[in-house]
């Protein structure tokens, strides 16, 4: 099974399956600099969840991303903004450019490729643009639903945030690492070419 195709059989029942903390999605936000009226990036949008979020911040577009067509078909279905554009694409072999901030909520384990992950996101952002990854859990708990996946093809486990940073720092100037019982963020801004 692929991941595009384990998320097309989970789509209709995602909504009920998963209710994020609307309170922890307003404090990753709001600690990770969303711009006002920027170009913001939404990667592994799944069926929106962060899209009304987003909208608080009257962004320019906001185009919002998924490999899943299920999850996409039930995000347009829920929204209807004029600044929003929502995607059937894999992000890696997508073509984005220009982003001011691009954010992976509780998706980052989902690409397998991390380098590919790390090139590509690098590419999304224009100079000075903000990359976030996070989670509205911990580590711990995450990993511990991952490993309940039976395939290693649909996730890999989150490191600790040091060692995950690692892996950005070449690219990206790391500024916001939260790795606590209620937080995974990593976040920082693109280096200038």
């Amino acid at each position: 099974m692929t991941i595009k195709d384990y998320f097309n059989h989970l789509a209709p029942n995602w909504d009920n399956m998963h209710r994020p903390d609307k309170e922890k999605i307003k404090t990753i936000l709001n600690i990770t600099n969303v711009p006002i009226n920027g170009l913001i990036l939404d990667i592994g949008t799944g069926t929106g969840i962060l899209i009304d979020f987003l909208m608080k911040y009257q962004p320019r577009k906001l185009v919002a991303i998924d490999t899943s067509e299920e999850m996409i078909k039930i995000a347009s279905n829920k929204f209807n903004y004029k600044n929003l554009e929502l995607l059937n694409k894999d992000f890696l072999s997508g073509n984005f450019k220009g982003f001011d901030y691009s954010i992976c909520y509780s998706a980052y384990p989902h690409f397998l490729d991390k380098d590919l992950f790390i090139r590509t996101l690098y590419n999304s952002l224009k100079d000075n643009g903000r990359f976030v990854l996070a989670h509205s859990e911990s580590k711990e708990v995450i990993n511990k639903r991952h490993q309940t996946i039976n395939q290693k093809n649909i996730s890999i486990t989150l490191k600790d945030i040091n060692q995950e940073a690692k892996a950005f720092r070449e690219n990206f100037n790391i500024d916001i690492m939260v790795d606590t019982s209620e937080y995974y963020i990593l976040s920082g801004i693109k280096k200038a070419d």
